[in-house]
């Protein structure tokens, strides 16, 4: 639990939640679990909460389950059930309805690896990766307009063919990031999901007397941010394995992508996911203006006319807010989405307390018995609009005692909630369901997304495969030039793990033209105001506290 949390002392009574972890650390601690040979899965982590009690669960858990990928799916597939033909999921359905180009679209992690690797050992530990991990065999078919997804046989996909050797002179640390940033502007063109080009791979190498960098970049069709919690520990088990002289050993996952898709579509259909339909009908309630000049035109507001400023919160304010579920019982999540709406209705000024946003979920839901995705490689993003709404709080509010910080925290964890399966529905009813999708599809999108993608370790000098974030985030990715803006204002937000303490990163992106740029620094300010007061809050119960 300890390295899942990337937190020290963790005690046999101490709480999983109240010492940083969420739904998404959960899928990797079960994962390490599943490893280590226990048979726990994240809703058992979320049941058990502390060592001792999810020691009692692994052990009453142990005779009805095998190790991952042993046990036969619902549909009867065995391993093999993992190849072929697959329906889109609404992810990537939703990809496809944007018009541009998609060729480029992608995430990217740069790893340390040791000063001695040799690329035959990159890539045999790559191509292990691969063949075990169905998705990263993907390929988008194009068929006179008609698009359709195939998964290919393991040993298909050649890693051989993807992989780069590249010999670099780096002086000091301080040239990796733009020897990193030019190598992933320069292979994202070699991505090409529809020949089932979806990886490229760069070994940095500055010879043997120093580690090497190699640079991973996977097109967003077969990999979510998720997917790297789990790829990552994979790639550095096949790696000591090859490099050993032994046959690398990666665990299956215990449902296949394939399988995970088609079962969506069978849920999209069900009566009981229908019932959705009118509450995510009265999240448009009542129409908002128009944030900005105009909506944004995916013909003009591209990527490569795009507004981006990174900011970073310093460690110590970043150190309190982590200290938050346990000082105020409330979700970090929580408290970014509540204090996010309290910066934008300040902000804006006309639009009440509630603000519609897009909210993404790891979409890994739990949805039919033996239908298991938490440790499945994938693209599984559920996309959804949702009104935050932390009620009223005044200025005078935000000074005080901090009680209306942590209640307006609370009301929105309350109502993330009551979502039915994290938000799942939303995209199974606008993208899978014919009768619903016309409906949703009219509603159109909110103008504003705001994502949160977690916690990351990066930057441990003395760690191999680990996120190194020196492409300035721990995980990178791109798109091509043309790629359309589809909201007005986009925020992406990670707590990064560094050497010199972890940092709230936030990357905030526009259309040019569509909003100002002091006008969008200054809501990034107001926002960080108000973290800063649940940052003060925190510090003040931590000091009354006995």
């Amino acid at each position: 639990m300890s390295e899942a949390l990337g937190v020290g002392g963790v005690g046999v009574d101490d709480d999983f939640f109240l010492m940083g972890g969420d739904s998404i650390v959960s899928m990797r601690f079960a994962d390490m679990a599943r490893h280590a040979g226990l048979a726990l899965r994240p809703r058992d982590v979320a049941e058990g909460r502390t060592v001792a009690a999810l020691a009692a669960i692994a052990e009453r858990s142990a005779p009805r389950r095998g190790p991952a990928g042993e046990g036969r799916h619902r549909d009867g597939g065995g391993a093999g059930e993992g190849v072929g033909e697959l329906p889109a999921t609404p992810i990537i359905r939703r990809m496809w309805d944007v018009e541009g180009p998609i060729d480029a679209y992608h995430l990217s992690m740069a790893v340390r690896v040791p000063a001695d690797a040799r690329a035959e050992h990159l890539t045999a530990a790559l191509q292990a990766l691969v063949d075990r991990h169905d998705a990263l065999r993907m390929r988008q078919q194009d068929d006179q307009g008609r698009r359709a997804l195939e998964i290919e046989e393991p040993g298909s996909a050649r890693v051989a063919d993807c992989f780069t050797h590249q010999v670099i002179q780096v002086a000091d640390e301080a040239e990796w990031p733009p020897a990193l940033a030019e190598a992933s502007f320069r292979h994202q063109a070699q991505l090409d999901p529809g020949s089932g080009r979806t990886l490229q791979a760069i070994w940095l190498d500055p010879g043997p007397e120093r580690p090497g960098r190699l640079l991973i970049l996977l097109h967003h069709l077969v990999v979510d941010g998720v997917s790297w919690r789990f790829l990552l520990p994979d790639l550095a088990r096949a790696y000591e394995a090859v490099a050993a002289g032994r046959r690398p050993d990666l665990r299956a996952p215990a449902t296949s992508y394939r399988r995970w898709a088609r079962h969506l579509v069978e849920e999209a259909v069900e009566p009981a996911r229908e019932k959705e339909l009118e509450m995510w009908t009265r999240m448009f309630e009542p129409k908002r203006p128009t944030l900005g000049t105009r909506r944004p035109d995916p013909r003009t507001d591209t990527l490569a006319s795009a507004r981006m400023v990174l900011l970073d919160l310093p460690e110590e304010d970043t150190a309190t807010l982590l200290a938050v579920p346990g000082a105020l019982g409330v979700d970090l999540r929580d408290v970014l989405y509540a204090s996010f709406a309290v910066a934008y209705a300040r902000w804006r000024g006309d639009e009440g307390t509630g603000v519609l946003v897009d909210l993404q979920a790891h979409g890994r839901e739990f949805l039919a018995d033996g239908v298991d995705p938490s440790s499945t490689v994938g693209w599984f993003t559920a996309q959804f609009p949702f009104v935050l709404d932390p009620g009223e709080i005044s200025e005078e509010q935000l000074d005080a005692s901090g009680a209306a910080l942590t209640e307006g925290a609370a009301r929105v964890g309350a109502q993330l909630a009551a979502l039915p399966d994290n938000g799942i529905g939303y995209g199974l009813l606008r993208y899978l369901n014919p009768r619903t999708a016309p409906q949703l599809a009219a509603l159109g999108d909110p103008q504003v997304s705001v994502n949160y993608l977690g916690r990351f370790q990066v930057g441990e000098s003395s760690a191999h495969w680990t996120p190194t974030g020196e492409a300035g985030s721990a995980m990178g990715g791109g798109a091509d030039a043309g790629a359309p803006l589809e909201r007005t204002l986009t925020l992406t937000v990670a707590v990064e793990d560094r050497e010199r303490g972890a940092r709230l990163a936030a990357r905030w992106i526009w259309p040019s033209g569509v909003l100002e740029d002091d006008h969008v620094a200054g809501l990034a300010r107001r926002w960080f105001d108000v973290l800063r007061r649940y940052a003060g809050h925190t510090r003040a119960v931590r000091t009354q506290a006995p």
